[in-house]
């Protein structure tokens, strides 16, 4: 699993919440890689914030400073987007795992990704549906509550913890 995060957006405290949860079921049968985007010129203090620590604490997560690489690469534009891939690399579901902008609570994204560790298969986590684009075949998705990732207004630091509405 991957989570992409921008570091001073508040709405990604529930997210981490929810990884949290998400993390406590799996039962080590999920490796998670939390992906805090650094934008040049701010420098890692800038970066290592609440949510870094907060995602420190979860058993199983390892956290990464990104300069938006990595974000990239994965297809992350709003904080707090989740991706999860099965052992072959495929991609299972890509959204959000909260209800509503900073809002914990029972949502789809946290009962698809449930439903993935939940269902074994020989490919790691749960049943393969493929890649995005090919035919016939979909992974879950669900919206994605959060700042932008890339936009300049959410980088400045005279607006850090603003979320664009």
């Amino acid at each position: 699993m991957v989570m992409a995060i921008h570091p001073h957006c508040p709405c990604s405290r529930a997210s981490i919440g929810e990884l949290s949860i998400l993390m406590a079921h799996s039962g080590g049968r999920l490796a998670a890689f939390v992906v805090f985007v650094e934008p040049p010129g701010f420098g890692e203090s800038w970066t290592r914030t609440d949510l870094w620590s907060s995602a420190g604490l979860i058993p199983g997560v390892s956290r990464i400073i990104d300069r938006g690489n990595e974000a990239k690469r994965f297809g992350a534009a709003t904080s707090g987007q989740t991706m999860v891939y099965d052992r072959r690399g495929r991609l299972q579901f890509s959204g959000g795992i909260t209800v509503a902008r900073g809002h914990f609570g029972d949502n789809a994204g946290v009962s698809a990704i449930v439903a993935l560790i939940d269902t074994p298969s020989s490919a790691g986590l749960g049943e393969p549906r493929g890649y995005k684009n090919e035919p016939g075949v979909h992974e879950d998705q669900t919206p994605v509550y959060g700042c932008p990732l890339f936009a300049p207004s959410s980088n400045r630091k005279n607006e850090q913890g603003k979320c664009a509405k």
